[in-house]
């Protein structure tokens, strides 16, 4: 049975992508080796999207293409 694959979307307030980037460009060690840790790939921080569900900080979007 393949993992289960999760995929969310979320955007980056304009007057914040330069921090973002700044922010992001050295990542603590210690974040890093949780997510590796987790098993989580693919990973991005954005400003929530109009189309989440109520209650959602992420919005789940549905995958319709898959190559491993």
């Amino acid at each position: 049975m393949p993992a289960q694959r999760y995929g969310s979307l979320i955007r980056v307030k304009e007057d914040k992508l330069e921090e973002y980037k700044r922010l992001h460009a050295k990542v603590w060690p210690d974040v890093l080796r949780m997510i590796k840790e987790c098993h989580i790939k693919n990973y991005s921080i954005q400003q929530p999207l109009e189309t989440r569900a109520e209650g959602e900080w992420w919005a789940s979007m549905e995958e319709v293409f898959h190559l491993d």
